[in-house]
């Protein structure tokens, strides 16, 4: 079995569109069924056995009068999302791969966590990104809207979870950057990859195997990109109709506190 730790990231800022919902300081503190939405995720990520101790990036607000579940701590956040993935990792100072998730997921699950570290297990690499395919985030969240793209295999939508080795990241703080400020924009993270790759973006005939292998030619990094079932890994809060449908999807599954 794969052995890896966490990193759950939870030093964002409330200045968005959720400040109508709770006007708490940080996202990770909004209440959803009565509990913080970053609690949802903290469970999920102790739950899977693959996980053996988890650094939580975020504000000591987050801290309840209980303190920590067994394997968990907390760091104080450095601003950027990708300064606090650094903060996590420097925390952890392992070397086992480490599970990156966002605070914002909160219908994730075991299930979903075991059965993505699952696929990654099945081939080697440096960095492992989950695509969800249309169809699935369609069918269980008829309503949402997301950000789609279409490659030669089909539509999908990224995920909030990322896998990869401790010191794939390091040298590569720039890139980062550049790819977390476009995140909501595929095009232009497809267009870092040279002007022939943008070309068949568009066209909707770029493989999903030629950007990895191209992503390989300019980092030397081995990413694997695990196609996955599991929608409410791409299932993020940051708008009030998607705090919304959470908060009704919770209290059916009967998640909420």
């Amino acid at each position: 079995m794969l052995e890896v730790d966490g990193i759950l990231l939870a030093g964002a800022p409330n200045q968005g569109p959720l400040q109508e919902i709770d006007s708490v300081s940080h996202e990770a503190l909004i209440r959803i069924g009565g509990r913080p939405m970053f609690l949802y995720v903290l469970e999920a990520l102790l739950a899977a056995p693959q996980i053996k101790r988890v650094v939580i990036v975020g504000p000591q607000e987050l801290e309840g009068p209980e303190g920590w579940p067994e394997g968990a701590v907390r760091v104080d956040p450095a601003g950027s999302l990708i300064a606090n993935v650094f903060c996590g990792l420097e925390a952890l100072g392992g070397e086992r791969p480490v599970l990156i998730a966002t605070a914002d997921i909160p219908l994730l699950s075991r299930e979903a966590v075991e059965g993505f570290l699952g696929e990654c297990a099945e081939t080697p690499g440096d960095f492992y990104y989950p695509l969800i395919p249309r169809d699935i985030m369609e069918r269980s969240f008829p309503h949402l809207r997301r950000t789609y793209f279409t490659l030669r295999e089909g539509s999908f939508t990224g995920g909030n979870l990322v896998l990869l080795r401790p010191g794939a990241a390091l040298g590569f703080e720039d890139l980062l950057q550049e790819v977390t400020a476009f995140r909501k924009q595929p095009w232009r993270i497809v267009s870092l990859l040279g002007f022939s790759f943008a070309l068949r973006f568009f066209l909707k005939r770029l493989a999903i195997g030629d950007a990895v292998r191209r992503v390989e030619e300019l980092t030397g990094l081995r990413g694997v990109a695990v196609v996955c079932p599991w929608a409410e890994i791409g299932f993020d809060v940051d708008k009030p109709d998607q705090f919304h449908a959470v908060r009704a999807a919770l209290e059916e599954g009967g998640r909420a506190g």
